[in-house]
């Protein structure tokens, strides 16, 4: 856990420089409220991002053993959320733009890049490995990812917003939410710091999430 909070910051500083970073210990109640009320007690003083080229990011620690990312992107315009995720089996090849390490253990290692997350039309989602649909609506989509890599893009964008990679020969894991309201786009992300390899319940995540 404390490597991974070492990186948080790491991030957070690199990031301060290149793009006007803020950091908050208070939480965002719209996205509090994607939770149910039971799991809202648990997201208290998340380190929230800011910044004047995108949207706010919350990073929880909820239990002392899993880590929730949570960022809103705005649409621009109102396609099914079927029609905005694209998904596509291929391990992806990691973009040369400026990144910070996000998440960096011995199990895996993750990075966010550094640039601006205006309107988007469509989200790539490539991935190597094993995915298992936990819930899908028109409103979210629900995946649990045994994964060796995946990443995050925008508008068919070659460059990766979130890229990652298992540092062993095991899959890590991850949780997954898509969900939309209007014209925003809140993606999520559950993971365990450290014992990415140790698996947990697929519906874990879904179990969290105000429906």
């Amino acid at each position: 856990m404390g490597i991974f909070i070492a990186s948080i910051f790491i991030w957070l500083i690199s990031s301060m420089l290149s793009e006007g970073f803020d950091v908050s210990r208070k939480p965002i109640a719209e996205y509090n409220n994607l939770f149910t009320e039971e799991v809202q007690t648990k997201l208290q003083n998340p380190y929230t991002f800011k910044s004047k080229i995108r949207q706010p990011e919350s990073n929880y620690i909820i239990d002392s053993n899993y880590h929730l990312t949570v960022y809103k992107l705005i649409l621009a315009n109102d396609k099914p959320l079927k029609q905005i995720i694209d998904f596509n089996k291929t391990r992806p090849d990691r973009s040369s733009d400026i990144v910070s390490d996000y998440a960096d253990d011995k199990l895996l290692k993750m990075t966010k890049a550094s640039m601006k997350a205006g309107k988007i039309s469509s989200v790539g989602f490539r991935f190597s490995g094993k995915l298992d649909t936990v819930s899908v609506t028109d409103s979210y989509m629900l995946y649990h990812l045994k994964f060796k890599a995946f990443s995050i893009s925008y508008d068919n964008n070659e460059h990766n917003d979130i890229w990652a990679e298992a540092q062993t020969s095991d899959n890590a894991i991850v949780s997954l939410a898509f969900i939309k309201k209007q014209k925003a786009l809140y993606i999520m992300l559950l993971f365990r710091p450290e014992k990415e390899n140790i698996d947990f319940a697929p519906d874990f995540l879904y179990k969290m999430i105000k429906r």
